[in-house]
């Protein structure tokens, strides 16, 4: 069975062209904000799996992206191929989130009905006097 083994998100990703490898550039944990409403102008999704020679090469992930209680993006399609390997990496890219208000921005994955979240938690920066 394909699973979904991490989820990191980040500002900017790059693949090398020659040895496929993948940096990930500012990685985004917890935020502090100065102020509402804030935005991320990008953030890239790569997400990392792992399959049995048993399961299939290529298949769909299913994503969703939500900030606050307000979907983003719900149940969007996302293909992938192993190209004959058992491990693979899928990039998302997501232009224009939005926050609001202080919250949370949670990316879903589901993989065989099996869902794989991660979380970023947008907090206001503290009044400082």
């Amino acid at each position: 069975m394909v699973k979904v083994k991490n989820i990191i998100p980040a500002m900017r990703a790059i693949i090398d062209r020659d040895s496929n490898k993948l940096s990930l550039i500012d990685v985004l944990e917890n935020s502090l904000a100065s102020n509402f409403p804030y935005a991320y102008s990008n953030i890239t999704y790569a997400v990392f799996m792992e399959r049995t020679s048993k399961d299939p090469e290529e298949g769909e992930l299913e994503i969703s992206l939500r900030v606050g209680k307000k979907f983003v993006l719900e149940k969007a399609k996302a293909k992938y191929n192993f190209e004959g390997r058992n491990h693979a990496k899928c990039l998302m890219n997501i232009t224009g989130v939005g926050v609001e208000n202080p919250g949370v921005i949670e990316f879903t994955v589901i993989a065989n009905k099996v869902e794989t979240k991660h979380s970023i938690t947008v907090e206001a920066m503290p009044k400082t006097n």
